[in-house]
C-alpha cells in the first residue's frame, strides 16, 4: 500500500474557457460514478479558500481525492517487491532489470 490520506482537491477557473473545461471535467467524473465531485460557485470557492483571486469564476471540488507522499511512495513499492519475493540490495547500480513470471 502507497501511504496516502485523503485531502480533497479543488480546480479554480478563472475564465469562462477554464469554466467549461470543469463543467466537462464532473460530467466526465459523474459518467465514471464519482459521486464527490461537484461544481462550486465562485463565493462557494472563496468561502472554502479565502486566498482566491477575486477573479475566480467557480471551481470544482472533488472531496474524494488523496495526496500521496512521493518521498515514501517507492519505498512502499520497493516493500510491495520484497514481501513479493524481490532481493533489495542498497548502494548498488543498477545496469538491467528482467521481470520473470
Amino acid at each position: 500500500n502507497v501511504p496516502h490520506r485523503p485531502t480533497g482537491s479543488m480546480y479554480a477557473a478563472f475564465d469562462a474557457d477554464g469554466l467549461s473545461r470543469l463543467e466537462a471535467e464532473l460530467e466526465m467524473r459523474r459518467a465514471r460514478g464519482d459521486p464527490d465531485a461537484a461544481l462550486l460557485t465562485a463565493a462557494e470557492a472563496r468561502a472554502r479558500e479565502p486566498a482566491l483571486a477575486p477573479s475566480v469564476l467557480g471551481a470544482l471540488l472533488v472531496a474524494g481525492e488523496v495526496t500521496v507522499d512521493p518521498w515514501l511512495a517507492p519505498i512502499a513499492y520497493a516493500r510491495h517487491a520484497h514481501e513479493n519475493g524481490a532481493t533489495i540490495q542498497r548502494g548498488r547500480e543498477v545496469a538491467a532489470a528482467a521481470w520473470e513470471g
